[in-house]
C-alpha cells in the first residue's frame, strides 16, 4: 500500500486511513502526525534549535581548556558553572558560563607573583 497516495488525497475533515502498513494495528504514528498537521496547514515545532544556546559537557571543557572530569569535579564541589540536566546528561547556558567565569576574575598582588 502506497502511504503517499493516502496522503495525497486525503482532505481536511475527511476520513483519516488508519491503515498505513500490513496490519490494522501497527499504525505509524509519526506518519499520521506528519499528515495530520500538513493536512490542517499547522507547522511541526522546530525542536533542532531548542538547545542552541546550550553547550554540551565536551562543549563546555572545550571552551574553558580544562578537562570532562575537571567539570564533573567542580560540579561535585559546587565550584562549576551552572548546568542543567536533561536526563543523565548536563548542560551549560553560554551566558551562565560566561557570568561564572567573568565571577573567577581576581586582580593579583606582587607578592603573590
Amino acid at each position: 500500500m502506497n502511504t503517499e497516495n493516502l496522503l495525497a488525497d486525503f482532505q481536511p475533515g475527511g476520513i483519516i486511513p488508519f491503515v498505513f502498513y500490513k496490519s490494522p494495528l501497527l499504525v505509524q504514528f509519526s506518519t499520521l502526525a506528519r499528515f495530520i498537521i500538513a493536512a490542517h496547514g499547522r507547522r511541526q515545532m522546530n525542536t533542532e534549535n531548542l538547545l542552541a544556546d546550550f553547550l554540551t559537557q565536551e562543549e563546555a571543557a572545550a571552551q574553558l581548556k580544562v578537562s570532562k572530569r575537571t567539570l564533573d569535579r567542580w560540579r561535585a564541589l559546587s565550584e562549576g558553572p551552572p548546568i542543567t540536566k536533561v536526563g543523565r546528561r548536563a548542560f551549560y547556558r553560554r551566558a551562565s558560563v560566561q557570568r561564572w567565569l567573568a565571577a573567577q576574575e581576581q586582580t593579583e598582588s606582587a607578592s603573590s607573583i
